[in-house]
């Protein structure tokens, strides 16, 4: 005989959390303006505003933002400036 616990608590979201979790990580990839994302939350939903230097940028802003607990739903508004 076993107990089961299903049991889920969803952590709150917080648009300065996901980021600071999104500044520490470009800062460890050594990407200098990690300042320029701007985070907007609502809900589970993250909306990303950046300018991104290259494809593998944006990518790396998106893959941290879905890093980041809470979050149900990213919406990227990220440009690619050369």
């Amino acid at each position: 005989m076993g107990v089961s616990n299903w049991v889920v608590i969803k952590p709150a979201l917080s648009a300065t959390v996901v980021k600071a979790d999104i500044e520490a990580a470009r800062m460890r990839r050594a990407v200098n303006d990690a300042k320029a994302v701007t985070v907007g939350v609502q809900g589970a939903s993250v909306t990303l505003t950046a300018a991104a230097h290259s494809w593998a940028e944006r990518e790396l802003v998106n893959r941290f933002a879905w890093g980041s607990s809470g979050v149900g739903k990213v919406i990227d508004k990220t440009t690619l400036v050369y």
